[in-house]
């Protein structure tokens, strides 16, 4: 018999009436109740728990997690995995730059997003702020700018899209380089440089207005020791400035550099000079490559005190204990022919070899070095402040000279720069500084005559002050003679006993600006037998003519301080500086040690020295360029502030 299937429409409400007779059943006795009101109340319950501020602080912070450089990075590589290995190439090296700039989008309104202690922060779009225009990220200069604009991201108070995070990264990584960053802290040096010496901001005492220095004394400050915002540094010392406890640091160089504000005892400019200015422009720089959270917990934060040595500081002289020592670099000018320009213990063709010359000075980019005045300068000026001239080497003008950069004396050669410090050497000196002489400097005293090495000049000199005229009576006394019992009535007198002490003395003549130009050269000349010998070690120099080595004997320790004293005690040397780097030059493998630093030795190492008898110095001066080892930042130092902190 053949069986039929039901039609499967029927049976399907079949058993719909049956489910529906079995729930009848169940639910005949049960009474429902409207439970729509409550429902709507809890909704609105959850919606105001989903707004609160500390379910929106929880947010805040886990959307600058997923925000954050490390989860980013992730994500990129993660992607590229996906997406291919062209892709994973440029996600594992950030430093490839984009193919085309990203600018910006427009400003768009600001929302509200909590901190961690539910402050509301305002969200702005990639602007700057101080212009207040778009910024493309591929123009920005400096490290410490992407920097800070990334604090910004993680505090959720800059808004930016995929593409901009991806430039943002990319740009930090760029920037994070060594070779760049050591490019971007010469080029940030200089620009400050140059904005102190245009800006107005920042001035020599001589360069104030009577007025404003009127006002300052006025209200019991006193401009000669100079000024910085007393708001942010408190002055221990002339020239010298300490930034005060829980204080920025950021604010505090921005405001020596760039002050704003104003009133009588401030007068909204820094006074400083030359050494002050550079030493408060390389905090600039290390500010730019750090960005301000970093530099702040480095040199001093707002609401967190640091101690007194590790807080920012300004010194008139720098001392060994200044925070900016940790960031110089430990190198020294070199003889490296490619980094300084072709200088070197290389043959020439005309038989010499410039070790230091005006135009060929050991200096690297971006480095600080000091020009020096004459010897004599603090003697006859001790009122003065052009002893020498701390300078930035910026680089070469068109006729390829190499070119210093100071405060006051703008991109110049060292030959210009000379002119200018043999002009303030030779005016004539104060009444004040004609005391000094007379009372602490006899055996210099034609430095008091107006016109140097002429006498009749001191019909020029100002009134003698009462301690230059006790000097001069007493000097006169140790003269001796029938007029040294006569007083001192008048100017004429006190003039003529003068010109008495200054008859029969060689008397000092003008500087000349060749005077502070300095040069050494190694000259190719026959070697010979060495006879000195220290206890140490021995002497020869078998191999080259030109130079000389000394065999360690039987020491285990030594230091590169150490190892010059043999050379100048052997030889009866005075090691200039530039001979003492030029030693260095000689001997790579130590170069970069601290001098006093002890290092491991064996018996029979050697170490290389100039022959001493190739040593001439055309013009021994203690003028001009001084390569007391480059000032320069130290990048490797830099990477590290940026990775730890």
């Amino acid at each position: 018999m053949k069986v039929h299937s039901a039609d499967p429409a029927k049976q399907s409400l079949q058993n719909l009436r049956i489910e529906d007779d079995r729930l009848q059943r169940v639910t005949s006795n049960i009474t429902f109740t409207d439970n729509r009101p409550e429902a709507i109340v809890l909704r609105k319950q959850s919606g105001i728990i989903n707004n609160s501020s500390r379910v929106l602080q929880q947010k805040a912070i886990n959307q600058r997690i997923q925000h954050s450089p490390h989860m980013v990075t992730q994500r990129m590589q993660h992607e590229a995995l996906l997406n291919g290995s062209e892709k994973l190439d440029s996600a594992l090296n950030p430093a490839v730059p984009l193919k085309k700039p990203l600018q910006s989008k427009p400003q768009q309104q600001n929302v509200a997003v909590f901190d961690a202690r539910g402050s509301i922060l305002p969200i702005q779009r990639f602007m700057d702020p101080v212009t207040h225009e778009e910024i493309n990220i591929e123009e920005i200069q400096y490290l410490g700018i992407v920097l800070n604009y990334m604090e910004m991201l993680s505090k959720g108070t800059l808004e930016l899209d995929k593409e901009e995070r991806t430039a943002l990264f990319y740009k930090r990584a760029e920037l994070l380089r060594k070779d760049k960053l050591k490019e971007k802290i010469a080029d940030s040096n200089q620009e400050l440089m140059e904005q102190a010496n245009h800006s107005g901001k920042v001035a020599y005492l001589h360069n104030v207005g009577r007025e404003t220095l009127r006002n300052m004394i006025r209200s019991g400050v006193n401009p000669q020791l100079g000024f910085a915002d007393p708001r942010f540094f408190a002055q221990p010392e002339k020239f010298t400035w300490r930034l005060l406890p829980n204080i920025s640091a950021s604010a505090g160089i921005r405001a020596f550099l760039n002050p704003t504000y104003a009133s009588n005892a401030n007068p909204g400019i820094t006074i400083a000079e030359c050494q002050t200015t550079i030493q408060a422009i390389f905090y600039h720089t290390i500010l730019n490559m750090i960005g301000d959270r970093r530099f702040d917990q480095t040199f001093g934060m707002a609401g967190a005190g640091l101690p007194d040595e590790k807080r920012l500081l300004i010194e008139f002289q720098m001392s060994s204990k200044n925070p900016l020592k940790h960031f110089l670099a430990d190198e020294k000018a070199t003889m490296d022919k490619e980094e300084m320009g072709g200088l070197g213990l290389q043959q020439e063709e005309d038989g010499e070899v410039p070790v230091s010359a005006p135009g060929f000075r050991p200096a690297k980019l971006g480095g600080w070095y000091f020009i020096k005045n004459h010897a004599l300068y603090n003697i006859r000026h001790s009122e003065g402040i052009w002893g020498g001239e701390n300078a930035l080497f910026v680089g070469y003008n068109e006729e390829n000279e190499q070119l210093f950069s100071g405060f006051g004396l703008e991109n110049r050669t060292e030959a210009e720069m000379a002119v200018s410090l043999a002009e303030t050497f030779n005016d004539p000196p104060t009444a004040g500084e004609v005391e000094n002489i007379l009372k602490n400097y006899p055996g210099h005293i034609s430095l008091v005559l107006p016109q140097l090495g002429n006498p009749n000049s001191l019909e020029q000199l100002p009134d003698l002050t009462p301690g230059a005229i006790a000097a001069l009576v007493n000097l006169r006394k140790q003269q001796g003679g029938p007029f040294a019992n006569i007083p001192l009535a008048g100017h004429r007198q006190q003039l003529l006993a003068l010109r008495g002490l200054l008859k029969g003395i060689a008397l000092q003549p003008p500087v000349r600006p060749g005077d502070l130009l300095a040069e050494i050269r190694l000259q190719d000349v026959e070697g010979g037998e060495v006879v000195p010998a220290v206890t140490h070690g021995t002497w020869s120099n078998s191999d080259n003519a030109k130079i000389l080595t000394w065999t360690n004997a039987r020491l285990k320790r030594i230091s590169i301080r150490t190892l010059m004293d043999y050379y100048a005690s052997a030889f009866d040397l005075n090691l200039s500086h530039l001979l003492r780097d030029l030693i260095k030059g000689l001997n790579q493998e130590i170069a970069n040690k601290a001098e006093n630093a002890k290092f491991d030795v064996a018996v029979g190492d050697t170490f290389l020295f100039p022959l001493p008898s190739t040593l001439t110095k055309l013009k021994k001066t203690s003028g001009g360029f001084q390569a007391l080892g480059s000032k320069i930042i130290s990048p490797e130092k830099l990477q590290e502030i940026v990775k730890n902190l």
